[in-house]
């Protein structure tokens, strides 16, 4: 599947970095209703925001459905190499938060 950490630069110079494409899958259940999803990617050293997906619908059937969720983000600005927070809002509560590094 591809699964990685960091992003490894090949370009001269190496920053700012725009990865052309990744996913996110998210594995979510104990929710009803309909939701509203995001991912959004935070400098950690400074906390500032560097990029945020566009909002998803999530429709939970029950509280015990299991419910698999893929975010495609694409162009994403790296500025510098660091370690940046990749992060899953749902309802505006952030729910999840992740170390990438760059």
């Amino acid at each position: 599947m591809g699964v990685f950490n960091a992003v490894r630069p090949r370009a001269e110079p190496a920053f700012p970095h725009r990865h052309p494409e990744f996913s996110v899958f998210l594995q979510l259940t104990d929710a009803e209703g309909d939701a509203t999803g995001r991912i959004t990617a935070r400098k950690a050293d400074s906390d500032r925001l560097v990029f945020a997906s566009q909002a998803q619908p999530i429709q939970f059937v029950d509280r015990l459905q299991v419910k698999w969720v893929r975010f495609r983000l694409r162009d994403c600005p790296f500025p510098e190499p660091g370690l940046y927070w990749i992060q899953f809002y749902c309802a505006g509560e952030l729910l999840a938060s992740n170390g990438y590094i760059s």
